[in-house]
């Protein structure tokens, strides 16, 4: 869908816009399409025009050497996987639980290490004794007050010196604010959140697709070689769903039918009530993924590890307009444009497809 700028827009606020739309996708490689030819289909059945749904044509004129390969730092990983957080108790133990569900379905062979010397660990990290797929797990909340400061020092040199994977497990209202803003969000490359009531299994599915988005090759839009380009996992035609719901939730009653017919949803971050909360920006993000597995017709296969691949992921197209980009987010300088990016910034924690 074309978007023209109202005639009162001021230069800056066009330079803005340009940066958001064009140079800011291209530069994490998430634009695959370049032509929008304006196209719409209409479903009756959807409650009250409430979702439009916007063709949309890939590109084919970028060239490989616009694009380095190091935009992607995982796609040739053999290290550890590093889950942080903190539990709802030691009883429930939310971080043990997943690590261990996530390797005894695809790597029963491997293990979770409790860094309890961090001296130690690097060094066999360092020497490859302890690699991939094992998986090295911080839980706060299974630490005595005296082991809390040791073990942020250890996150942030697994992090930071040994350069592992790292991904925050977010279970909801647990992780203090001092704890989220010091460790658990600067020292974590994404976000996988948990509610009291998610489905385990799902919750399970989105650790695995989070690796697996993250090893994946480093994308080229326009090449048509690799399994990582638009001409593969998208298709020269591509329609996305542009979802105007203020609540994920409103979206499960017609999730069958807006499956049927595209391949990717976009979720309008700015049109939600929630999205000035990183949890449940997140988290139903995670619930879109949840409600559209079931009834995905159309969608590419992400491959995982080896020849495992996961067949039901529905692509999202992460948005946040700005009122000058017929949205409804504030654009200003001051406050507007900061929490805007930082809104982007979450949306690459939670491994979308496209920003």
């Amino acid at each position: 869908m074309m978007m023209r700028l109202p005639t009162s827009t001021s230069r800056s606020a066009l330079g803005v816009w340009w940066f958001l739309v064009v140079l800011l996708p291209c530069s994490f490689g998430f634009l695959p399409y370049r032509n929008y030819n304006g196209s719409f289909r209409s479903y009756q059945y959807y409650a009250s025009q409430e979702v439009s749904t916007t063709t949309i044509t890939a590109a084919t004129t970028a060239t490989a050497s616009e694009y380095a390969t190091e935009r992607n730092m995982f796609h040739d990983y053999d290290k550890p996987i590093l889950l942080i957080g903190s539990s709802s108790s030691p009883e429930n133990n939310e971080l043990n639980q997943l690590a261990n569900g996530f390797l005894q379905e695809h790597f029963p062979t491997a293990s979770v290490v409790v860094p309890y010397n961090g001296d130690l660990l690097l060094e066999e990290i360092h020497s490859r004794s302890y690699a991939w797929p094992n998986i090295v797990l911080v839980d706060f909340a299974t630490l005595d007050t005296a082991k809390v400061q040791d073990a942020k020092e250890t996150v942030q040199r697994l992090y930071q010196d040994a350069g592992l994977l790292s991904i925050y497990v977010n279970v909801q209202h647990q992780a203090s604010a001092e704890l989220e803003d010091s460790v658990l969000v600067p020292y974590s490359d994404y976000e996988l959140c948990i509610a009291s009531q998610d489905d385990s299994e799902h919750i399970q599915w989105e650790l695995t697709r989070l690796v697996a988005r993250a090893r994946l090759a480093p994308a080229i839009p326009g090449s048509t070689s690799g399994i990582n380009t638009a001409h593969l996992t998208m298709g020269q035609h591509t329609f996305f769903l542009s979802l105007s719901f203020p609540e994920i939730a409103q979206v499960q009653p017609y999730v069958n039918q807006m499956c049927k017919d595209v391949d990717a949803m976009e979720y309008r971050a700015d049109l939600l009530d929630c999205r000035d909360s990183r949890f449940d920006l997140l988290h139903g993000m995670q619930l879109l993924r949840h409600y559209c597995r079931p009834h995905l017709l159309r969608n590419p296969a992400l491959p995982f590890s080896g020849s495992a691949i996961l067949e039901d992921v529905m692509p999202i197209v992460y948005t946040v307009r700005t009122q000058h980009q017929a949205g409804t987010y504030p654009d200003d300088v001051e406050q507007g444009i900061p929490k805007m990016f930082e809104l982007l910034h979450w949306g690459l924690r939670g491994g979308v497809e496209v920003l």
